[in-house]
C-alpha cells in the first residue's frame, strides 16, 4: 500500500526548487523587494522543501522543522558532509524563532544573501545528486 510519504516527496523537491528560483531571480531582477531578510526566508524554505523531499523519500521525519533538525535528520539517512552541516545551521542565527527560551532575530545584509544562495544550491545539489545520481 502507497503511502503520502511514497507518493509527495517529489513535490517538496518541485516547491523547493521553486522557492530557490523565485529567490535568485528576485535577487537579480528585484533587489528593491527581495530584500536580504525575505531572501533568507525563502531560502530557508528551499531547504526545508528539499530536506523534507528527501527525508520522506527515505522514510524518516526530522524532529522539529528547524535548519538544525533537519540537517540532523540528513546526517542520521547519511551522507551529509559537516562542512555544508555547519554552514545550514549557522543560519539560524539570523531567526531563532523556534526557541524555547527566546525570540531572536537579526537583519541579514546582501553579502548574506548572496551566501544564503549559495548554501541553498548546495543542499538542493546534495539531495538531488542523492535521489537522481544518474542526472
Amino acid at each position: 500500500m502507497a503511502t503520502t510519504l511514497d507518493n509527495d516527496w517529489q513535490t517538496f523537491i518541485d516547491d523547493g526548487d521553486r522557492y530557490l528560483t523565485a529567490a535568485a531571480g528576485g535577487l537579480k531582477r528585484r533587489p528593491e523587494v527581495f530584500t536580504p531578510e525575505i531572501l533568507y526566508n525563502m531560502v530557508a524554505m528551499a531547504i526545508e522543501k528539499h530536506a523534507m523531499g528527501y527525508l520522506m523519500h527515505h522514510h524518516q521525519m526530522p524532529d522539529n522543522h528547524t535548519l538544525r533538525d533537519l540537517m540532523d535528520a540528513l546526517k542520521a539517512v547519511g551522507g551529509l558532509d559537516e562542512g555544508l552541516y555547519g554552514r545550514v545551521v549557522d543560519m539560524e542565527r539570523f531567526q531563532e524563532i523556534c526557541s524555547v527560551f527566546e525570540y531572536h532575530r537579526d537583519i541579514p545584509d546582501a553579502r548574506d544573501a548572496a551566501e544564503f544562495l549559495e548554501i541553498g544550491d548546495q543542499v538542493r545539489a546534495f539531495v538531488k545528486n542523492r535521489l537522481f545520481p544518474s542526472s
